[in-house]
């Protein structure tokens, strides 16, 4: 590829005459696209994603990625703007059309327009380097390349869209199902999702629902998952303390297992059932219009947007706009009614406690707005394995892995505090050390001896940075997979395929099949019963499942592929972790299997870890109730 990029570049380089470029990612229409390549003879396709880079090598049509454009200092350039310009609703020219109820509105849809840029930002930087380099050319694109080339040159021409449809993180609910052994994974729509919530919560609550008022202290958990804190919720019932679960993205049941824990239990479901209110359905209408004469308002400070989203003396906001509108316009009714049920919820309850595990959902922003108007402490309970470094510290405020409103943040351990200390600026009596109390459950700590398989702990490239849309990436990432289970299977291993759990995973399940149709992938359900199953485990880069690992005495060799310019974490510090790069992992692997004292090493190694990075094993639960009542 990299001959033909150079040969490419030449070309463009020694050509007077106009050549025709075309901008292209998955949205442009194929059919077109290929009319174009064969009435004109000149023809250069800059191509922006992996989707329609497969395309196009299966059809044998010539390209150049979009990757090529792009210099290390782009990409930090175009990550830290993505940063800056995600916050616009932080400025105080336009606070005042924000806020509604005490919630800033456009703060609740921080995270998925903070992709869109990076994604946005990364098209933009491609093309303006492009076109201060071969600026005599003729242009053709679709959607946002067009509307970001046109901005530029006058000789632009549009191709049409394949695919118009806008789709951002958390408008499609991911939903798990198994069928005898194999496990299903289906994405519906949010509003359906809400629909067929609703109808469950009405079972919900004849047999979970809160049937007297609060005595003693009391907790409210916002969209916990039910599983991993079962002995949290069991505990409760003999702590005085009463817990009550709260959760617009998240079900409290979807399986037996999860019915019996809240049967066993004395936490409550509260549910949209329990926050009824049939003055609000009368005037839901006025509240909803209410808030769109709002927003609309605030469409029309065009000059603060201009200015805001401006670059070089060129503004982006025209192409920005439809996008930003369509995030906000099209949940105002959603919004309006989250913001109405959790009004009714502190009105209804008093608790003495919030309980959150990140702060950047729009259930949990609407949740902590309300607290704070009651002086209702919030906690935020570490989630999982993260960048504990430095050159992360912008990235975990932004994702709150760090809190921004929580008054407390309790986390895993000793090291997790030291970060949270140097690194977020958090006060030492705002950090408290509890533990993971997620691997509290009995069922977690029974280990065995299974040694079924090799499980491949697989997470591609993250959408939320800028490395996760460069092509390159995704190819290596493919490239170590495949070049993981050839060695696998050369050494006679069967193998399993964990995908990450999230809906916007890629997907490589037909690439994995092709390699050999014998290899399991599961792409749903939880990681820990794999674990426990496998002689080892391969992580492709920092993920929790590798702590996880350690915890069970299994072997761990950690296949980094993105480099997101994060920084080393600890746990790759101090040869707490077996790295290796793709092109060594046999080595790593043989090693591990002739001498089983390299095995005993790295699971040592795991052990030490573990017992550095998570306080108080097996008793977290019970450290944090104690925190919780002191609240």
């Amino acid at each position: 590829m990299n001959s033909e990029i150079i040969v490419n570049e030449e070309l463009l380089l020694k050509n007077n005459e106009r050549a025709n470029i075309i901008f292209a990612d998955s949205t442009t229409s194929f059919s077109k696209l290929k009319n174009i390549i064969q009435e004109f003879k000149d023809v250069r396709i800059i191509v922006f994603d992996i989707d329609l880079r497969k395309k196009l090598l299966k059809n044998n049509i010539s390209h150049i990625i979009s990757d090529e454009f792009l210099s290390e200092n782009d990409l930090e350039l175009i990550q830290n703007e993505a940063y800056n310009l995600s916050k616009w609703f932080d400025q105080s020219e336009i606070n005042s059309e924000l806020i509604f109820e005490n919630v800033n509105i456009g703060r609740l849809f921080h995270e998925q327009f903070a992709e869109f840029l990076v994604k946005f930002l990364r098209k933009y930087r491609v093309i303006y380097n492009f076109y201060k380099k071969y600026s005599n050319c003729v242009f053709f694109a679709s959607g946002i390349l067009f509307d970001i080339i046109n901005s530029f040159s006058d000789s632009s021409k549009k191709i049409e869209e394949e695919i118009k449809e806008t789709n951002f993180i958390f408008d499609k609910v991911r939903v798990d199902f198994k069928v005898g052994n194999r496990y299903f994974m289906i994405l519906i729509s949010r509003k359906l999702y809400l629909k067929l919530k609703k109808l469950s919560e009405i079972f919900i609550n004849l047999f979970f629902g809160p049937k007297k008022k609060i005595n003693g202290k009391s907790s409210l958990l916002v969209e916990i998952h039910t599983d991993r804190y079962k002995k949290l919720l069991l505990k409760s019932k003999s702590e005085s303390l009463s817990l009550f679960f709260y959760g617009r993205r998240r079900p409290a049941i979807w399986n037996f297992d999860t019915y019996k824990i809240f049967k066993k239990s004395d936490c409550k479901i509260i549910s949209s059932q329990v926050l009824k209110d049939n003055r609000f359905e009368i005037n839901k209408d006025a509240k909803i219009n209410e808030l769109k004469i709002q927003i609309e308002k605030l469409w029309k400070n065009d000059e603060f947007f201009t200015k805001f989203f401006s670059k070089d003396g060129i503004s982006s906001w025209s192409i920005i706009k439809p996008t930003l509108m369509n995030l906000i316009n099209n949940r105002i009714e959603e919004v309006v009614n989250e913001i109405e049920l959790v009004k009714r919820l502190f009105k209804k309850f008093r608790f003495n406690s919030v309980v959150v595990f990140q702060e950047v959902g729009l259930t949990e922003q609407i949740v902590i707005s309300q607290a704070k108007q009651f002086d209702i402490p919030i906690v935020l309970l570490q989630q999982g394995l993260y960048y504990d470094t430095e050159e992360a510290k912008t990235a975990n405020k932004v994702m709150t892995v760090y809190p921004r409103n929580a008054d407390k943040f309790a986390v895993w351990g000793e090291i997790s505090k030291s970060d949270a200390l140097k690194n977020a600026k958090l006060s030492d009596s705002r950090v408290e050390v509890i533990g993971a109390p997620r691997y509290d459950n009995e069922e977690f700590w029974n280990l065995t001896s299974k040694k079924e398989y090799v499980l491949l702990a697989a997470q591609g490239p993250a959408y939320n940075y800028v490395q996760g849309h460069q092509i390159k990436n995704f190819e290596d990432y493919e490239d170590a997979i495949s070049k993981i289970c050839k060695i696998l299977l050369e050494h006679n291993k069967k193998i399993v395929i964990k995908l990450h759990p999230s809906p916007r995973e890629f997907d490589i399940t037909n690439y994995i099949k092709n390699i050999n149709s014998e290899i399991g992938v599961v792409t749903t359900g939880d990681i820990i019963p794999l674990i426990k199953s496998c002689s080892m485990m391969i992580s492709m880069g920092l993920s929790t499942s590798i702590i996880e690992a350690q915890i069970l005495h299994k072997p761990v060799i950690i296949v980094p592929v993105v480099d997101y310019k994060m920084g080393v974490p600890e746990i790759f510090k101090n040869n707490y972790s077996t790295i290796c790069s793709p092109n060594n992992f046999e080595e790593k692997l043989r090693k591990m299997l002739e001498n089983n004292e390299v095995e005993k090493e790295m699971i040592k190694k795991g052990d030490d870890f573990m017992n550095k990075y998570l306080a108080n094993p097996k008793n977290a639960t019970e450290s944090f109730i104690e925190l919780l009542k002191t609240l």
